[in-house]
């Protein structure tokens, strides 16, 4: 949308031009008091005209007006954006039917990128972005200074097309390329559904879409005919979506005319209250919720919902945090429409899911920064929770840390590349095969074919070792100690490998399995079975005493 001009440089601007190109005198402004919205728009209207027919070179009248735009939300929230009319059908897109791109929920958070979750079985997921990994560059543009929509933009495009992503990750000190083949991105809500272990069943919503209660009202009465009497509830990296059908699969659970959440700004007419419309179809087995960073949005809504009825047992990490009401403005025979944040769902308890945003301007120009709200609030039960931080789990589980080798195969999709070869050479490979050492070595040669190559943080270190020393003219007298170092690390680097045989095995059994028999069999023999936090799940759901204990 080309360079933007900040509220006061547009109102400065538009205060000064008539008069610097027309050669009138300076506008008077009055001392005191604020003018009317006709009087600015009048300004703009007469500044527009003035610029096309005086200034020196042609001037786009529509980069103008957006340029202005832009400035007129730049201090506000960075939910608050001019859509396009491609925008607004990218909006629409992400919540149903199928689209084209790489499969990711992101969101700018404190003037960053940031990824809030891929979606399950797209390219994002599979070249292993995370929650929490900062965008700093799409292809060639930086990210700096972006909103949603145009980073949407950028990242979209024609399936088959590749676009490169340069991220950095908390643990990684520096940034990495990643190059992602955009494709068709299907928007199916629940991804997966199956029994676990005898009466406990087990729902993954990766979305809430059109479409989502109805397939989770499917999901849960098949599993309740195949004998589930427990659940768990799979809402990690889950980035939100659609109210109503977040609404409508917290029903599910909660009895008739509970509140689920409600919404509240400035004005009156902010303020509405969700309530569930129907009689629950699971109202009283246990349910465990797993959720994580990539929890966000409308799933936030569900977490926090039950956990405010005491209805389940949250387990994973603090959710992400964002608890805005955007609505879309749209106006006859434009193609623009406006998102306006207009105000904050709140969860039965009372407590905000928002996190601290960014200092911002309001609307009388002054600086507020958003501390969020970590108060103290109870549950149905009396149980202490805290608002304005996302949804906190009731139990914590362990967290994965990749070290570079294992970030880096990932990264560069080596993985995927030799499960398509292994599975073409071995088309009746069984669901329930095991990942042999004579496998990994073979995975090995065929990394090595590749010409794999990785940095490590020390690596880079050194580089920059190198590079100030020869700044400094000490190349020759430290050549002999820096060569010492670098061996080293490559004699290190030597048995990263063995080091990573745990991680490599797995992803490896994942990715075949996904080659062979798709996210089912993925779902089927992995995550249900092998996956430490929904194994974490099935444990505290056996421990009835300590489930109901969590509970109280």
């Amino acid at each position: 949308m080309g360079r933007r001009i900040g509220l006061l440089a547009t109102l400065a601007l538009l205060l000064a031009a008539p008069a610097l190109l027309l050669g009138q005198s300076a506008v008077k402004t009055k001392p005191r008091g604020e003018r009317s919205i006709a009087y600015w728009s009048k300004l703009l209207a007469d500044m527009a005209l003035a610029l096309r027919d005086g200034y020196m070179e042609e001037i786009n009248i529509d980069q103008i007006f957006t340029d202005a735009a832009d400035g007129m939300l730049n201090n506000l929230d960075p939910y608050s954006i001019l859509l396009t009319a491609e925008d607004h059908e990218s909006l629409k897109e992400s919540t149903s039917g199928k689209y084209e791109g790489i499969g990711i929920d992101i969101d700018v958070r404190d003037g960053e990128v940031t990824v809030i979750a891929p979606l399950d079985g797209t390219p994002a997921a599979r070249l292993g972005f995370r929650p929490g990994d900062k965008i700093i560059r799409i292809d060639d543009t930086p990210t700096a200074n972006l909103n949603n929509a145009e980073i949407n933009r950028l990242v979209r495009g024609k399936a088959g097309s590749k676009v490169k992503l340069t991220i950095r990750r908390p643990g990684f000190e520096f940034p990495m390329d990643y190059w992602v083949e955009r494709a068709v991105i299907e928007v199916h809500p629940v991804r997966y559904a199956g029994m676990i272990d005898g009466t406990i069943g087990y729902v993954r919503i990766a979305k809430f879409g059109e479409g989502t209660e109805r397939e989770m009202r499917a999901a849960v009465s098949s599993l309740q005919s195949q004998g589930c009497k427990s659940l768990i509830l799979d809402l990690r990296a889950n980035g939100g979506g659609l109210l109503d059908q977040a609404i409508a699969t917290a029903n599910i659970f909660l009895p008739k005319d509970r509140l689920v959440v409600y919404t509240q700004g400035k004005s009156v007419a902010t303020m509405r209250r969700y309530e569930t419309p129907a009689e629950p179809l699971f109202p009283t087995g246990d349910l465990v919720v797993l959720v994580d960073s990539g929890t966000a949005s409308a799933s936030e809504i569900v977490a926090g919902s039950l956990q405010d009825w005491d209805r389940g047992v949250i387990l994973g990490h603090t959710t992400y945090g964002k608890g805005l009401v955007q609505n879309v403005i749209e106006w006859p025979n434009s193609d623009h429409a406006l998102k306006l944040t207009t105000s904050k769902y709140y969860i039965p308890s009372g407590r905000s899911i928002q996190k601290p945003e960014r200092a911002y301007k309001n609307g009388n120009g002054n600086v507020v920064a958003d501390k969020g709200d970590r108060k103290l609030y109870n549950t149905e039960n009396g149980r202490k929770v805290y608002g304005g931080g996302g949804i906190s789990p009731d139990v914590e589980s362990a967290s994965e840390q990749l070290n570079p080798i294992e970030f880096n195969l990932t990264r560069e999709n080596l993985f995927f590349q030799f499960a398509v070869q292994y599975v073409a050479d071995h088309p009746q490979t069984p669901r329930d095969f095991a990942v042999s050492d004579q496998l990994i070595e073979e995975f090995r040669r065929f990394v090595d074919s590749r010409n794999f190559r990785y940095q490590t943080n020390l690596e880079h270190l050194v580089a920059e070792l190198e590079a100030t020393a020869e700044a400094e003219r000490k190349s020759a007298a430290l050549a002999k100690d820096l060569l010492s170092l670098q061996k080293a690390i490559e004699r290190e680097k030597q048995h990263d490998f063995d080091s990573a045989r745990d991680y490599i095995r797995s992803t490896l059994r994942r990715e075949i399995l996904h080659a062979r028999f798709g996210e089912t069999g993925v779902y089927e023999q992995i995550i249900t079975k092998e996956d430490p936090v929904v194994l974490q799940a099935v444990e505290l759901i056996k421990d009835r005493s300590r489930y109901r204990s969590l509970l109280k």
